[in-house]
């Protein structure tokens, strides 16, 4: 009897151990890609037009250089390099929600057509707003000279596509994958409203949208880098925030039986 008792309390749920497997490898892995990103930082701030020594480097980030070397790394260098992580991360968490919203590994901002939407937002202000113009500087040819009203126009018209998409989807009853075609729809349509703009525009105002859509972090500065954390970051928070509240109902509705027991529960079939 106790050798039964001593059985059944050493037994493990298969699905529970696989289920904790797939956490430490998940664990191990982010583990893997921080220090990869680490490391790939202390490189590109080390890398550049000005001769810096990899020493000077650390000692300009440490504070202990008050020469040349400290001006490239907290005033150029440094910049950029945040503000690369910054895009790259808001990236990973847009592809991350739209994954989980819409249960499919392959969707993404390019998927639903708001990329697209935030690119003929985008060529809207450069063209109607004059946001392009030809900088008189020999070193940058062409310009944004307001970006702001660029991204605050690629941002409304990303965020309207987005609502269009949900609204079709909550009144027509739309299954993921039509979800996926009606965002495939919606940037197709974009894209055609992106090259209408373009045959109208100069060619200074098409260099400009071409610029802005390869983007650049050449340009990029510590007020660039501190504004979502300003006043404002509140407002930036709320996105990722709402996003996981509407999707708490959804996850209990769909918590069903190999979910559950991936999560080690015992649901019902």
């Amino acid at each position: 009897m106790r050798k039964e008792i001593s059985t059944r309390g050493n037994f493990q749920n298969p699905a529970v151990a696989a289920f904790q497997r797939d956490s430490s490898r998940k664990k191990h892995h982010i583990l893997a890609l921080t220090a990869i990103t680490i490391l790939l930082a202390a490189i590109a701030i080390n890398a550049g037009a000005a001769d810096t020594h990899p020493v000077q480097v650390l000692r300009a980030l440490l504070g202990l250089e008050s020469g040349t070397s400290s001006v490239v790394v907290w005033s150029i260098r440094l910049p950029r390099v945040i503000g690369g992580m910054m895009a790259g991360a808001g990236l990973a968490v847009a592809g991350c929600v739209m994954q989980t919203c819409l249960r499919n590994p392959l969707a993404s901002p390019f998927t639903l057509g708001i990329s697209s939407a935030a690119a003929f937002g985008a060529n809207l202000a450069i063209v109607f707003l004059s946001a392009g113009t030809l900088h008189s500087n020999t070193h940058d040819a062409v310009f944004i000279a307001n970006p702001y009203t660029v991204a605050i126009s690629a941002f409304v018209f990303s965020v309207v596509t987005m609502f269009l998409i949900l609204l079709l989807a909550r009144l027509r009853g739309f299954s993921p994958e039509s979800v996926v075609l009606a965002g495939v729809a919606f940037g197709s349509l974009f894209a055609a409203g992106s090259t209408l703009v373009q045959y109208f525009a100069e060619d200074v105002q098409v260099a400009t949208m071409a610029f802005w859509t390869f983007g650049d972090l050449g340009r990029v500065s510590w007020q660039e880098v501190g504004y979502p954390f300003g006043p404002h970051d509140g407002r930036a928070d709320l996105l990722p925030a709402a996003s996981l509240e509407l999707q708490r109902p959804r996850k209990r509705r769909g918590c069903r039986e190999k979910p559950g027991r991936s999560r080690g529960a015992d649901p019902p079939a």
